[in-house]
């Protein structure tokens, strides 16, 4: 979402930029204002959206242990628990901008969005048996 939002932005921004190098040719009316006015909301909306998850990049979204799986501000999820493991890679046009992962147990599930270009997964899901094994379960 954040890049489509910084996508639209950026278009805005393009569109009026060259509105307003144009300006001697053609006076600036209401549109370059209206253009000039929705990507500076665009931008905003990113900021707002994107400005509190850099104060979470310091620590760890998912902690694996002989315990289980612990995603942040979360209770760990036991392994025997553990009924949904899944990993759902997201992109933006092709290019790999993170990652979802979905841990759902008996007693209930976590979410985790986690921006991550160094883990894929299927050293997610080989950690996971490692761990698991490591627990005895």
């Amino acid at each position: 979402m954040s890049a489509i939002i910084l996508s639209f932005a950026a278009v805005l921004g393009f569109l009026a930029s060259g509105r307003y190098i144009d300006r001697a040719a053609v006076p600036l009316d209401h549109t370059f204002y209206w253009i000039a006015g929705l990507a500076g909301f665009a931008v905003l909306l990113f900021l707002i959206r994107v400005l509190p998850l850099w104060r979470e990049t310091s620590r760890p979204a998912v902690v694996l242990s002989g315990d289980g799986v612990s995603i942040r501000g979360k209770p760990p999820i036991a392994w025997t628990d553990i009924t949904t493991n899944n990993w759902n890679t997201l992109s933006v046009a092709f290019i790999p901008a993170g990652a979802t992962l979905v841990v759902k147990g008996h007693r209930g599930g976590a979410t985790c969005e986690a921006a991550t270009l160094r883990c894929t997964a299927d050293d997610y899901f080989a950690a996971c048996e490692r761990f698991q094994g490591a627990s005895g379960e």
